[in-house]
């Protein structure tokens, strides 16, 4: 199994579905890509387009590190913006790496 493909290239197996009318089945045999990692990507793609469809570590990058001395305020938005990410991350599975921070945290 192949580590996290980079967003350019799910762009255009997506596009090989999407526009070029390409199967599942054919992208797997041709590409090695299961049908439904490219399940995902296409629906990520259709309900969030291009953005949805970031790697892993260009998700973790857009995450805002909390400054030393936060007013409460800022304590407040980026704990709520941890608990929309927790969210997300349920909804959709963890990943291995995730797991893996998340003890390191304990």
């Amino acid at each position: 199994m192949r580590g996290p493909y980079p967003r350019d290239e799910k762009i255009k197996y997506v596009k090989l579905v999407l526009e070029e009318g390409y199967t599942l089945h054919d992208i797997e045999k041709l590409l090695g890509i299961y049908r439904t990692t490219l399940r995902q990507w296409i629906k990520r793609y259709k309900e969030g387009g291009v953005k949805a469809l970031r790697t892993p570590k260009e998700v973790r990058q857009d995450i805002p590190k909390l400054k030393k001395n936060p007013t409460e305020i800022e304590r407040l938005r980026y704990e709520n913006l941890m608990l929309r990410i927790e969210m997300e991350r349920m909804k959709r599975g963890y990943d291995k790496r995730d797991v893996k921070q998340v003890k390191k945290k304990k």
